[in-house]
This record gives C-alpha cells, sequence and structure tokens, in this order.
C-alpha cells in the first residue's frame, strides 16, 4: 500500500500534466477511461492510479512513468536519440536524407550563432580596449598642457 505523501506526489504531477496539456478533467478522464470522481481523488492523492491506468496514460510521447511515480524527467539525450531513432525506422531514405539535411542544416546554423556571437564580443572588447587607450590618451595630452 503506497503512503499518503506518495500518493498526493503522484495525483499532484498527473495534475500538473492534465493542465499543463490544456485539458479538462472530463476529457483527461475519458481519455484513459476513468470517471472524473476518481481523477479528482488520484489528483488529491486520496486514490492511486492504477498500474492499467498509468500505462494508458503513459501512451502519450510526453508523458513519462518516471516522471508521474519519482518526479524526474526522462528527457536525457539518450533518450531522445533512441526515440529518434524509433521514430525513424518507418521512414524512406529519402525522408532520412532530408532529416539529415535538416539536422546538418541545423547544426550549422547554430555555428553560425555561436561565431557572430564570438566575433560580436571580440569587437565590443575591441571597442572597449580602443576607447580606454583613447581616454589615457586624451588624460595625458590633458596632463601635458
Amino acid at each position: 500500500m503506497l503512503s499518503a505523501n506518495i500518493k498526493k506526489d503522484i495525483g499532484t504531477r498527473i495534475k500538473k500534466l492534465r493542465t499543463k496539456s490544456g485539458l479538462t478533467q472530463m476529457k483527461f478522464a475519458e481519455d484513459i477511461d476513468i470517471s472524473v470522481n476518481y481523477l479528482s481523488e488520484i489528483e488529491n492523492g486520496k486514490k492511486c492510479i492504477s498500474a492499467e491506468k498509468l500505462y494508458k496514460l503513459c501512451q502519450n510521447p510526453d508523458i513519462s512513468a518516471d516522471y508521474i511515480l519519482y518526479g524526474e524527467n526522462d528527457n536525457s539525450s539518450e533518450n531522445t536519440l533512441d526515440h529518434i531513432i524509433e521514430l525513424s525506422q518507418n521512414l524512406s531514405a529519402e525522408e532520412i536524407g532530408s532529416l539529415v539535411d535538416y539536422y546538418s542544416a541545423l547544426v550549422n546554423l547554430r555555428r553560425l550563432s555561436e561565431k557572430k556571437k564570438s566575433s560580436a564580443d571580440a569587437s565590443a572588447k575591441s571597442v572597449k580596449s580602443n576607447s580606454t587607450a583613447s581616454h589615457d590618451n586624451l588624460k595625458q595630452c590633458a596632463c601635458q598642457e
């Protein structure tokens, strides 16, 4: 039997997922085949979701059992990569080629953005350095007069 704190934590996370998705209790309950009253009791930590309903809920790719049960996001890069590979298995060679082209363009765009930022930072340092040197030169001239 689960402790009251665990039920409350699970219920809170389920409610957070539901509200984040913009679903009413009625629609959410309907999607996992439970009553609105039962969903309310789950969200308030009075009842716990069954393994069967948890399984049904986690059929949504945006919902992780790790998050619901433990509060941990299952969004590590390894899991994301596995998910991308899984989704890509039914694509044609042409579609995979398009994905590779898109990914390459995205990586190049990021590199250009980082290079541009780095260049802008270097320019700003150079301007500041030149400005400081000019200011120092003016001070020297003023002192010599």
